[in-house]
């Protein structure tokens, strides 16, 4: 498994020690990094719901609607060539 970081806490509205965290979390990780979260909660996305990015590959959560193309009772699968 990889280190710890001890990274400060974040204080609400303090932009120079914002800097600071990030800078450190930055100079720990690296460019070629592939860090690992365990327990990772994300706040804004709505339980039990899919997780999608928006065009600024932000996080969303996401209605199967949203997936799924078809009329009642009928479901079509094709590839839309997106991966």
């Amino acid at each position: 498994m990889g280190q710890s970081l001890d990274i400060p806490r974040v204080i609400s509205k303090d932009w120079k020690r914002l800097d600071l965290i990030i800078n450190k979390i930055k100079l720990h990780l690296g460019s070629a990094s592939s860090p690992t979260f365990t327990g990772l909660t994300i706040t804004g996305l709505t339980a039990s719901r899919l997780v999608a990015t928006d065009a600024s590959k932000a996080l969303e959560s996401s209605d199967l609607v949203n997936w799924v193309a078809g009329t009642a009772n009928q479901v079509i699968v094709a590839d839309d060539s997106d991966g």
